[in-house]
């Protein structure tokens, strides 16, 4: 899929779903629940913000572990492995139109992280954007990244839906 979105607007999508979980579930992000608990409501989030955005017709699945009819698989650190993303947005069934790809953590982002989302913006999946989102409650803060394919990674701290740092690393 041709990347139709910029990473402006994909850093404006992130930002205002982080808004949104903070306002109407911060409970969630408050309470020793397991992470899957809060990407779910994540990932609503993210599905009502793209709609209202009208971009294309995407699906949003957590725990997603198909590629198409077979198991989802990436090499790292030349190992096949099978993994499940957190949450991702695409149309079903092809590699065709894979838009995002997020990692989503009670702690800060992990090496084994980054280089999942990392396998996912390559061949065969060729996702458009890869994000890995640290929720920190204990900090008061949220902390996320967005990659690209070019490896290039833009870092934010986002306090009550408010950016506090943004930078290129």
């Amino acid at each position: 899929m041709e990347n139709k979105v910029s990473i402006e607007t994909i850093q404006e999508i992130i930002e205002k779903v982080l808004t949104e979980l903070v306002k109407h579930d911060n409970y969630l992000l408050h309470k020793k629940l397991k992470e899957e608990c809060i990407n779910h409501k994540l990932a609503i989030h993210i599905e009502k913000e793209i709609t209202r955005r009208n971009i294309d017709n995407f699906h949003v699945d957590i725990e997603y572990n198909k590629n198409c009819n077979a198991p989802k698989y990436v090499e790292i650190n030349g190992e096949q492995m099978s993994i499940r993303p957190d949450i991702i947005v695409h149309k079903r069934g092809s590699n065709k139109c894979n838009f995002l790809a997020i990692e989503a953590k009670k702690t800060y982002k992990s090496k084994h992280d980054i280089q999942k989302i990392q396998a996912l913006l390559r061949r065969p999946y060729k996702f458009d954007f890869g994000c890995l989102i640290s929720y920190l409650p204990e900090k008061s803060y949220i902390k996320y990244s967005i990659l690209l394919f070019d490896k290039e990674v833009y870092e934010y701290v986002s306090i009550n839906g408010i950016v506090q740092k943004k930078q290129a690393v």
